[in-house]
């Protein structure tokens, strides 16, 4: 009865859903494996915090687990630790960090974890110990002709010395309309190309000044995703050392 009284209407699937008073959780069996593990994830990290039980909304669909409510404070603790369960911790970024920094590492690793492309290129860029940051952006464009983002993940290196990548953005949006907007050409070729697309562009650091950076597009048909890194760290090529 308490899992009927809070379904949402029948145009929002329902993806996952804990249950505390009877220790519970349900997950969709029918999603594609990676999805249905970091759902699995998601509700086992609302059930080890106690203080989710009293805010927590009891079903989860895929605006809790994916889109831009996924910025609730709630959600996003879930999504961080169902990283740090997927990933284990350290492990991941020990494999990553072996290889060039590039989206190319995530989507290379992603299947040894049993994890999503999405999910992979998330937490290399929200754990990753250089200056290194993340765009999630809807698939359809808004009247502006510009893509709506969900989600910016930034790096701790990152948002130290540049802030928020989406609060750099001209409206906080993906313009894609407009040719000469500096990612429109990676994203609109993201959707149809085999390896992701790149181009090099700037970013100003919270003094002002103007560092290179080089992005990368890749679609998996649900989100667009635009992960940036400083070309400094690049150029470094095969690493050793590990994620803090």
């Amino acid at each position: 009865k308490e899992v009927r009284a809070t379904k949402p209407w029948l145009v929002k699937r329902v993806l996952g859903a804990v249950w505390f008073e009877e220790k519970t959780i349900f997950v969709d069996f029918s999603q594609p494996e990676p999805r249905r593990r970091f759902t699995d994830a998601h509700e086992a990290v609302h059930a080890m915090c106690p203080w989710h039980e009293q805010t927590l909304a009891l079903l989860d669909t895929e605006d809790e687990l994916v889109r831009r409510s996924a910025l609730e404070p709630i959600e996003l603790e879930a999504n961080f630790g169902a990283g740090h369960l997927m990933f284990q911790g350290g492990r991941f970024h020990k494999h990553a960090l072996e290889d060039q920094v590039s989206i190319r590492a995530p989507l290379t690793l992603a299947g040894s974890y049993g994890a999503s492309r999405n999910a992979a290129i998330h937490y290399y860029a929200q754990e990753h110990p250089d200056a290194v940051a993340l765009l999630v952006a809807g698939l359809y464009t808004e009247a502006d002709g510009s893509l709506p983002v969900w989600r910016s993940v930034e790096s701790p290196t990152f948002e130290e010395r540049f802030g928020r990548l989406v609060d750099l953005l001209p409206g906080r949006s993906l313009q894609i309309a407009d040719p000469d907007a500096p990612l429109a050409g990676i994203v609109r070729e993201a959707r149809l190309a085999i390896d992701p697309p790149q181009t090099g562009i700037t970013i100003p650091d919270r003094g002002g000044q103007r560092r290179p950076f080089v992005a990368e597009a890749f679609c998996n048909g649900r989100v667009n995703l635009v992960l940036v890194s400083e070309r400094s760290a690049r150029r470094l090529g095969r690493r050793t050392r590990l994620a803090g």
